[in-house]
């Protein structure tokens, strides 16, 4: 959740919420890392349409990186798609293979390509301590290390294949799932004796009542062997999607048709081109560069404060600077005008009559400031 959080951070004004807004709702909780996994399945939806022109032309992953690795290097909107999107949800998918399949080794190496981005998006919990907790899992003692490499570091609900889960969601669809349901832990908080008569007993009684449940399941399957990915609801509404994403591309700038391209990075929705200072497409190597130098400074300097280097799209969002007064962006009134004009019948003789103004009072207030 939070490594997505990091996609929406460094992805923001990019254009990428206005594409999932075409085909889902809630896109600004996706994009902060909330409603798991609807964001993840969102996001790789958008980046398979994204990729399907540049797909039918290689036979594989290699071939596609060589590709996308090269259309990068001469575009910088390229680049900062590639690096801070389609990436990022390769790596995703890494990820939630590694635990669906019990593998330890493919756990950790996407771990490792998930700290750069931590670094990168400011979000320091999660770099200060992922990184602690890689390097602690390198360092496992041989028994443990054996029992995780047997892919013994996740847990399943029944048998079958890509049904692995993460333990804290295995306690929370057993022991919490009960224990915040009737007759459990919610309200009795406060009280110390009760608290502990629940801690010490709760285990017991929801394997009682998963056991209870099973037996009167006769659906039950003993075996997971389908996924429900695989069912025709899901496919539709996969389809669906799809095709909503593909039409709002087709009226935006393609992030890697590089002859189409600034440049500089710009939003390939609005066209709004980026300023000098923004450097979000080397977000990787900035992450990259940070988490060295962090390092560096262990121990002594586990708590010392991580600067945030990377400047997204958002900083030059929709105001400048005239002197010491902020202004609206030109370009924001230049829009907004003609979305008026293609809802309105106006008069442009008669509006430009008028004197203009740094703020114009007809678009704007003095309270919002321009944001």
């Amino acid at each position: 959740m939070s490594f997505i959080g990091c996609v929406g951070n460094l992805m923001a004004e990019t254009g990428l919420e206005e594409i999932m807004k075409s085909a889902f709702g809630s896109v600004p909780k996706m994009l902060a890392g909330k409603m798991f996994p609807q964001n993840f399945r969102a996001l790789r939806l958008v980046v398979e349409e994204i990729l399907r022109p540049i797909l039918i032309k290689v036979k594989s992953r290699d071939d596609l990186m060589i590709v996308l690795e090269s259309m990068a290097s001469s575009s910088p909107t390229s680049k900062l798609w590639l690096e801070n999107l389609v990436k990022p949800v390769f790596i995703m998918m890494v990820f939630v293979r590694a635990e669906r399949e019990g593998e330890w080794p493919l756990h950790l190496w996407a771990m490792q390509e998930m700290l750069l981005y931590f670094f990168a998006a400011g979000h320091h919990n999660y770099a200060r301590y992922g990184l602690y907790y890689l390097r602690s899992m390198e360092r496992l003692h041989g028994n443990v290390l054996e029992k995780f490499i047997k892919g013994e570091h996740v847990m399943r609900h029944k048998k079958g294949l890509w049904n692995g889960i993460w333990s804290d969601m295995y306690i929370e669809t057993t022991f919490m799932r009960y224990g915040k349901g009737p007759r459990g832990i919610i309200g009795v908080t406060m009280r110390p004796e009760t608290l502990k008569k629940w801690a010490f007993s709760m285990h017991i009684c929801s394997r009682i009542l998963q056991d209870l449940s099973d037996m009167t399941d006769d659906s039950r399957a003993d075996e997971v062997t389908t996924h429900k990915e695989e069912n025709p609801s899901r496919i539709r509404s996969d389809a669906q999607d799809r095709e909503n994403i593909k039409k709002k591309l087709e009226a935006c700038i393609d992030p890697f048709d590089t002859a189409d391209h600034e440049k500089s990075i710009v939003n390939i929705v609005t066209g709004r081109i980026a300023t000098d200072k923004v450097n979000v497409h080397d977000a990787v190597a900035i992450g990259k560069k940070q988490m060295t130098k962090y390092t560096a400074t262990w121990p002594a300097g586990f708590y010392s404060t991580i600067p945030k280097e990377v400047v997204t799209m958002a900083v030059a969002r929709k105001v400048i600077r005239v002197g010491s007064t902020d202004v609206c962006d030109v370009t924001l009134i230049y829009s907004r005008v003609l979305g008026l004009q293609a809802t309105r019948d106006i008069n442009f003789q008669q509006v430009l009559k008028h004197e203009l103004a740094p703020i114009p009072t007809a678009l704007f207030t003095t309270k919002e400031r321009c944001k």
